[in-house]
C-alpha cells in the first residue's frame, strides 16, 4: 500500500478539523504522537507527511491526503528537499510555494497555515528559510522559526509548533503541561 493509499484510509477514521502537519521526510519520522502523550496534551493532530515532498508536488498531495480532513490548523514543513537539489532555483521554489498556499487558502479561508523553518545546515538552507518567511508575509500565515533549544530534532520541531496547537482557550490541566509544569 502506497502512502497516498494509507492516508485516504485512515482519513475515513480523523476527525475532520484537527490540526495537521504536512511535511517531508524528517516531518513523517517525527513521534509527535509520543511528545503529547508525554507532555500530557489531549489534541488531535494528523501527521500526513511523505518522503520527497517538494513545493512542486505539495498541491496535488494535499488534494489527495489531506483536504478530506478539512483542517482547521495545517503545520507545513516544506523545503528540504528543494534544498539538497540544486536543479531547484529559490525563486522557483518561491513561485511552487506560494502558488500552494495561495491554493488552499482559497479552498479554506478559514484555516490557520503556518509555515514552519528547516533547519539551517547551509547556505542554501537559510536561503529557502528567507523564501519560507517571505512566503509567509506575503500570504499572510503565520511563519515558525525551528526552536534552536532541544537536544534532538524533533524536540526542537515539537517546540516550534507547541504554540500553534491551541486554536482555543485550553484548559488547566493543559496549561501546566504546556508550561512544562
Amino acid at each position: 500500500m502506497n502512502i497516498l493509499s494509507e492516508y485516504k484510509a485512515l482519513n475515513s477514521l480523523a476527525k475532520k478539523h484537527s490540526i495537521v502537519l504536512m511535511g517531508t521526510s524528517t516531518m513523517s519520522s517525527l513521534r509527535f504522537n509520543e511528545m503529547l502523550t508525554d507532555y500530557e496534551l489531549s489534541l488531535k493532530i494528523y501527521n500526513r507527511s511523505a518522503r520527497g515532498l517538494k513545493a512542486s508536488n505539495a498541491k496535488d498531495f494535499y488534494e489527495q491526503s489531506i483536504a478530506s480532513l478539512e483542517p482547521s490548523i495545517l503545520i507545513v514543513n516544506i523545503g528540504e528537499n528543494e534544498e539538497s537539489d540544486l536543479t531547484v532555483s529559490c525563486e522557483s521554489f518561491r513561485q511552487d510555494l506560494d502558488a500552494f498556499v495561495a491554493s488552499i487558502r482559497s479552498q479554506n479561508p478559514a484555516m490557520r497555515v503556518i509555515l514552519l523553518e528547516i533547519p539551517e545546515t547551509s547556505e542554501r538552507a537559510a536561503e529557502i528559510n528567507r523564501t519560507i518567511r517571505s512566503v509567509s508575509a506575503s500570504r499572510h500565515t503565520d511563519f515558525a522559526p525551528l526552536s534552536q533549544s532541544g537536544d534532538c530534532l524533533s524536540i526542537r520541531y515539537f517546540r516550534s509548533m507547541k504554540p500553534y496547537f491551541f486554536r482555543k482557550k485550553i484548559g488547566f490541566a493543559d496549561a501546566f503541561a504546556y508550561a512544562g509544569i
